[in-house]
C-alpha cells in the first residue's frame, strides 16, 4: 500500500515517534491509509488526481404531475434539468469526454467544452448551452470521462494527514506502554527516575487533537446531509 498525502518521516516527525519505538514503519504505512480516507470523507474532496467514468440516463420528454399515467396531468420539464449535469467527484480537473449515446452503444455526439457546454470546476456543474440533454430512459443514455481531485497535494493536506496518522500511532505506542520501567535502584542506593511515558504521550496526543482540528477548519468539513 503506498502512501499518497503524506510520507512515514512526515508522521514520525509530527509525533515523535522515531523508527526505534514499537510503532512499525508498515503500521505508520497503514495509518496513513485511514487519515487519506478520514480527510476524503470529512471534506468531500480527494487531493490526487483521480479518473472516473460516469453514465446518466436521458430525460422524459414530460413529467406526470401526480405521478399517473391514467391522469394526464403532465409538465414541462424545468430548463435546468435538461441543460445540467452534476458529476459526482469534484473539484474536477478536466472532462476528457462528453457523449450522447444511442441505445445502442454507439457514440451520438461528442460535445466540446466552451463550445457546448461550461465546467464548473469545484463543484462538479456542467451546463450544456447548445443543445438539452437527450430524450429516453436509458441509465447509460450520457457518458462523462473526467479526472477530479488535484494534481498536487496541497500543504496543509499534507500536514493534516501527517497529524492524523500521528495520532492514531500515539495511542497504538499508548497501549503498548502498560509495562514499561518508569524507575530503577541500583545496589548502591542509588535510585533513578526515567519519567512516566503516558503522560507524555498524552500531552503530545492532545497537541496534535488540537491541531488537527485547527487544520480541518482552514480546510473546511462538508457536513453529510441525508433526506427522508
Amino acid at each position: 500500500m503506498t502512501a499518497i498525502y503524506c510520507q512515514i518521516s512526515d508522521v514520525r516527525r509530527a509525533c515523535g515517534v522515531d523508527s526505534t519505538n514499537v510503532v512499525s514503519d508498515d503500521n505508520i504505512t497503514e495509518f496513513i491509509s485511514d487519515a487519506e480516507a478520514e480527510i476524503d470523507i470529512w471534506t468531500g474532496k480527494v487531493y490526487t488526481s483521480t479518473a472516473a467514468t460516469e453514465y446518466y440516463e436521458g430525460i422524459p420528454q414530460e413529467i406526470s404531475a401526480t405521478q399517473n399515467i391514467d391522469e394526464g396531468v403532465y409538465f414541462e420539464i424545468p430548463r435546468e434539468e435538461k441543460r445540467e449535469i452534476l458529476l459526482d467527484h469534484y473539484p474536477v480537473i478536466s472532462i476528457t469526454s462528453l457523449q450522447w449515446i444511442d441505445d445502442d452503444g454507439t457514440v451520438n455526439t461528442s460535445l466540446t467544452e466552451n463550445t457546448d457546454y461550461h465546467l464548473w470546476s469545484s463543484t462538479g456543474k456542467v451546463w450544456i448551452f447548445t443543445k438539452n440533454l437527450p430524450y429516453g430512459d436509458n441509465k447509460k443514455k450520457i457518458k462523462v470521462i473526467y479526472t477530479y481531485g488535484t494534481s498536487s497535494v496541497p500543504r496543509i493536506v499534507q500536514r493534516l494527514a501527517s497529524v492524523i496518522a500521528g495520532i492514531h500511532a500515539l495511542v497504538y505506542q499508548m497501549g503498548g506502554t502498560y509495562d514499561d520501567v518508569t524507575s530503577y535502584s541500583l545496589p548502591e542506593g542509588i535510585n533513578i527516575s526515567l519519567g512516566e511515558p503516558y503522560t507524555q504521550l498524552r500531552e503530545t496526543l492532545n497537541r496534535l487533537e488540537k491541531e488537527r482540528d485547527y487544520l480541518f477548519n482552514m480546510i473546511g468539513r462538508e457536513i453529510p446531509t441525508v433526506v427522508v
